[in-house]
């Protein structure tokens, strides 16, 4: 099982929302948007996402056409809508897009609607 740490954030500094949660960013795909790897981004379960939106979306059976792995878990990507399945952009051009279709069970769990990032050292340990 794996822990993570709690973040306490200043309530007037969170957008409105009851179910709000918060997913650790691993990786560069999304630095042209200033998500940086190691980031918490602030994601919104409620949101009805936009074309366009910055979501973290489930993925089952990708394979890439760069390397020819299979990706199966959760990805913070741009989502752009289509008729038949969903497109999924990164803003880091060095990552091409990933076009899903019913096949590939695509749900988008939440839209993201901030980030925060840590400076300096590790995460204090959440209070008791």
């Amino acid at each position: 099982m794996t822990t993570y740490p709690r973040l306490h954030l200043p309530e007037d500094c969170l957008p409105a929302a009851p179910r709000l949660f918060a997913r650790q960013v691993a990786g560069d795909s999304m630095t042209g948007d200033n998500i940086m790897d190691g980031d918490y981004v602030l994601c919104d379960p409620d949101r009805e996402p936009e074309d366009g939106d910055i979501a973290i979306v489930f993925v089952h059976d990708w394979r890439s056409p760069v390397t020819g792995h299979l990706c199966t878990g959760r990805v913070i990507k741009h989502v752009r809508f289509r008729p038949d399945g969903m497109t999924l952009e990164s803003s880091n051009l060095a990552y091409p897009p990933m076009t899903l279709t019913a096949a590939n069970k695509p749900r988008v769990e939440a839209v993201a609607v901030g980030v925060v990032r840590h400076i300096g050292g590790e995460l204090p340990a959440a209070s008791r």
